[in-house]
Order: C-alpha cells, then structure tokens, then sequence
C-alpha cells in the first residue's frame, strides 16, 4: 500500500513539474488553396492546416489535413529561419485523407514575433513531387482561441510481454489535436524518455520495447501530448517478462 502511495505521490509530482513547464502557446489555422501550390501541379482540394509556436521550447508544432486519394509516400515540411525541414515518412490515410504532423527541429530558437515562411512537400505516387509556395508566417500569430485543454485517456494503457521485449498499447483523445504524442519512462519524472510515439487521437497506438530482461518486474510511466504542449495524467503500466525460451542444441554427426 506504501509502494502504491508513492508511485500515485511521484506521478502527480511529475504531472505538476511538466505542466509549470509548458508556457502558453498561440495556435494559427489557415487553408492550402489550388494557387497555393507551386508549378502546374498540386492538389484539388483545400488542405486544412495549424501552426502552434510553443514558447517554452520556441519550436512549431504543425499539422496538415491532406485529401488524396493516391499514396503519398513521404512529406517534407519546411519552415525558414531556423527551423529546417522536417521528414515525415510513410504517413498513412483514414478514408483517402492524411494527417501530417510533427515538431520542428532546426539549430536556432525561433523567437515569438519573427517572420518567416514555410513549404509543404508532398511525393505521391503516380504524380511526383508537389510542393508549395512558400506562405508567410509569424511565430506568435494566432486566428483560434488558445487550447489549454489536456487530452484524456480513452482507457488505461495495457502491456503485452514476451522474455526480452513488451508493447504497450495506448489510447487518448484530445478536444483539438488529431495526433498525439506518447511518451514512457521509467522515472516519474521522465528524467529519461525510452519511447516516444505519434499517434491518431482517439485510437489504438502501439509503443514497443526492447532490450528487456527474462523474468523480470518493469513498472513504466506514461504520459500524453497534444499538439499545444497539453499533458494529460501520468498513467502506470506494470508487466512481467516471460523465461527465456529453452535452446535446444542439434548434434550433426557421421553415422
């Protein structure tokens, strides 16, 4: 009873240091029209975007709604002054539409007030490379009201385990955000992060792990984001590891 007290006790303590971290952030909506896209190629329909500048990190979260009913096997998004291009790969469509989505990387801190502009890079099969022009942004500028909501889990997450790996499977819906990021550590804190996973609000997301010992005890700590930098509460997930399967040696001898 003890143990369970001061697992709850790390876990709030964690969820509270995170959340004084997150500063506010300012969330810009705008639309990808048909003129937007550079050459004689792009797409028909609109694609429905959102820019988030999280002050605390200076970093931009993006996402792009993107209907195409053909493949598109990668995604560059880049955004001037720092920020460099990010890669998103492999993105998967729900009924002939794409969420594309990430953080920024890049080796300066953008500072709110700087201009700047950004491009969207779509492969798709059948079609090639489309690419917009480029549309100007100012970090800090928003259109929609400031979304201060956590995303809430759906269920608790749930382990499956074998002798030396285990996935976690999760589950949280947000009341903006359409993908979410998940996070596990071994210390409440998240002093160390050992996965990190984008997922689908309001669906299954699979976390794996690896590199586990036979037989063993793992407690992990998992927590949610949205794309404005929103946790939601720090859950637990316990397992058990199985015995390391039996070798079997095989004798190839002269008979």
């Amino acid at each position: 009873m003890k143990m369970k007290k001061n697992l709850l006790k790390m876990a709030l303590l964690a969820f509270a240091t995170f959340a004084a971290s997150v500063a506010s952030a300012q969330t810009y909506s705008g639309k990808i029209t048909t003129s937007d896209w550079s050459g004689d190629k792009g797409l028909e329909s609109d694609v429905d975007y959102s820019l988030t500048y999280i002050e605390s990190t200076k970093k931009l979260n993006f996402e792009f709604t993107v209907p195409c009913d053909k493949k598109i096997n990668v995604a560059y998004f880049f955004a001037e002054y720092g920020f460099g291009e990010t890669t998103i790969g492999n993105p998967q469509s729900v009924d002939g539409t794409y969420t594309l989505s990430g953080t920024t990387g890049g080796a300066f801190a953008f500072e709110k007030g700087d201009e700047t502009w950004f491009t969207l890079k779509l492969i798709i099969d059948g079609v090639g490379v489309i690419e917009t022009n480029r549309i100007k942004y100012k970090a800090g500028e928003e259109n929609t009201a400031e979304d201060t909501e956590a995303p809430a889990w759906v269920s608790d997450p749930t382990a499956v385990a074998n002798s030396t790996s285990a996935t976690i499977s999760v589950n949280a819906n947000d009341n903006v955000s359409k993908t979410l990021t998940y996070e596990v550590s071994e210390t409440a804190d998240f002093a160390t992060v050992e996965a990190t996973v984008n997922g689908k609000a309001n669906e299954t997301t699979e976390i794996a792990l690896k590199g586990l010992s036979p037989e063993k005890d793992y407690t992990y700590y998992v927590r949610v984001k949205d794309m404005a930098g929103n946790v939601g509460a720090v859950k637990t997930v316990t397992f058990t590891t199985t015995a390391q399967a039996a070798v079997v040696a095989t004798y190839y001898g002269v008979f």
